[in-house]
């Protein structure tokens, strides 16, 4: 809970113009934003760049944020999205490391199709709060804790939420079309 309060009195900060704590914010920010692409791209290059493209949104965004909002959310979710529109610009999945030491990721283009698809069907499903609860669980391996913390949400109104979108995707998608 002091985190959250660190946050918001620094988002207030950056809207009024003083930026002299960014680096100290960007620090303790940085990890769990950095390892949720990583986790969807396997590619710390790549989870580089879009961990700046995260930070430049947000920065852009400033002036619209709700300081009683959760400021680590919102760049967890940025940059999650950022991550799968991408993966839907390239309409492939890249390799994880341009040296050839580490595995490849499955180079299939119409497997990509098909999850792409299936995360777009989902997103028509469910309403804002419970796909992004959904993602944060499902794609970026967090624990219902964290996403509540990140959320800045009561820890029952997380499970809640996220049980009604399993409820909602379960009725309405046939995974076997997506196997």
């Amino acid at each position: 809970m002091e985190e959250l309060k660190q946050y918001q009195i620094a988002l207030e900060q950056f809207k009024n113009g003083d930026f002299t704590h960014f680096n100290e914010f960007y620090e303790q920010v940085k990890k769990p934003v950095f390892y949720n692409i990583l986790s969807l791209t396997r590619d710390e290059f790549l989870a580089e760049d879009i961990l700046m493209d995260t930070f430049v949104k947000f920065l852009q965004n400033i002036n619209k944020m709700d300081s009683s909002k959760s400021i680590l959310g919102f760049l967890i979710v940025t940059s999650r999205n950022l991550t799968l529109d991408y993966f839907k610009k390239h309409n492939r999945v890249e390799k994880i490391d341009e040296s050839q030491t580490q595995m490849f990721i499955h180079n299939d283009t119409r497997s990509l199709m098909k999850i792409n698809f299936l995360l777009e069907k989902i997103r028509s499903l469910l309403n804002d709060e419970e796909y992004d609860i959904f993602c944060l669980h499902t794609l970026s391996d967090l624990t219902f804790n964290e996403i509540s913390n990140i959320k800045n949400k009561k820890l029952g109104t997380v499970l809640w939420q996220y049980n009604n979108a399993i409820k909602k995707v379960r009725k309405e998608i046939n995974y076997e079309e997506y196997q």
